[in-house]
């Protein structure tokens, strides 16, 4: 088989966390046939993840590196680019002219945010670095983004299903203040991926659209037959939370949390109006073309893929 273009192969889907990400997954996972027979391979966190590429996710921090690291991701970056032209050769032996790439971890991780108190501190390093490996092939990116008040919500309760504690209210008048916006990750990903289109969908309108979700990650309708899917990953309730954390040893951080099989909300009011308020900016610059090479695709029923 001749040699595939390079810029178009790798249609990149990077997220964001608790966006809807690992229902997504979920459904392209099931479409993986369909997808095959339309000449599309699919790359999801298990082909990525687990040392499949050494050292592509490390932590590398929010400051200037020092020579010894850069000198270090060289090493890691040469490596990596071996791999992934080797598991692109086999993807074209096996029909596949194109590959769907999701993986939020490209980003940062929920963890780091919180900890950082932002979005994805650590993203210009982590998107350079991968860039220089998969850079060449992606001329496409979406990223799924949500209003700052429901994205916190549902990251400070995934952290307490992992064991996790509450954040102090210092800490929730940070995480509501924004030091970082999607805007900031959408800058970030403009520059380390300075050639490629970005286009973004807002997690209220874009949810439980999957079929339309995976074309416009393609870039095109691929006429994938619709299937029932089971969301993956959602924030668990109150009552959820508290047998997770006691599950976790965390008893007395679990009594703090109602019985009732309803959302947990950290915010006050003011600060989900505060935080509300500055996602409806976002969408409005984004609507208006602010930023170069960045699309918003409002609605999944426009089919408009850019």
């Amino acid at each position: 088989m001749a040699k595939l273009p390079e810029k178009d192969r790798i249609k990149l889907h990077i997220g964001a966390h608790r966006t809807g990400t690992t229902s997504l997954q979920a459904a392209l996972h099931e479409q993986r046939p369909n997808l095959s027979q339309r000449g599309v391979g699919y790359w999801g966190p298990f082909a990525m993840r687990d040392g499949r590429y050494p050292g592509l996710f490390r932590w590398l921090g929010t400051g200037p590196l020092l020579a010894e690291e850069r000198k270090r991701i060289d090493s890691i970056v040469l490596k990596n680019k071996h791999l992934l032209e080797q598991r692109l050769s086999y993807q074209q032996d096996q029909g596949h002219k194109h590959i769907i790439l999701s993986e939020e971890n490209i980003l940062g991780s929920i963890k780091v945010n919180f900890k950082l108190t932002g979005l994805y501190p650590d993203a210009p390093h982590r998107l350079a670095v991968f860039a220089r490996v998969f850079g060449p092939y992606i001329s496409r990116i979406s990223l799924t983004i949500r209003s700052y008040d429901e994205y916190w919500r549902s990251a400070i309760a995934f952290l307490l299903s992992q064991g996790g504690t509450f954040p102090t209210p210092r800490k929730l008048q940070s995480l509501a203040d924004q030091p970082l916006r999607w805007l900031d990750v959408l800058k970030n990903v403009r520059m380390a991926f300075p050639d490629a289109e970005i286009f973004v969908m807002p997690f209220e309108n874009w949810v439980n659209a999957y079929e339309p979700h995976i074309d416009a990650i393609f870039g095109a309708a691929l006429g994938l037959p619709p299937q029932q899917y089971m969301n993956r990953n959602a924030s668990k309730s109150q009552q959820q939370l508290r047998l997770a954390l006691l599950e976790h040893g965390k008893e007395e951080t679990a009594q703090k949390l109602s019985e009732a099989d309803t959302p947990y909300r950290p915010f006050s009011p003011t600060q989900i109006a505060h935080m509300q308020a500055i996602y409806a900016d976002d969408l409005a610059q984004l609507r208006q073309g602010d930023l170069a090479r960045v699309k918003l695709l409002g609605s999944p029923d426009a089919r408009n893929f850019g």
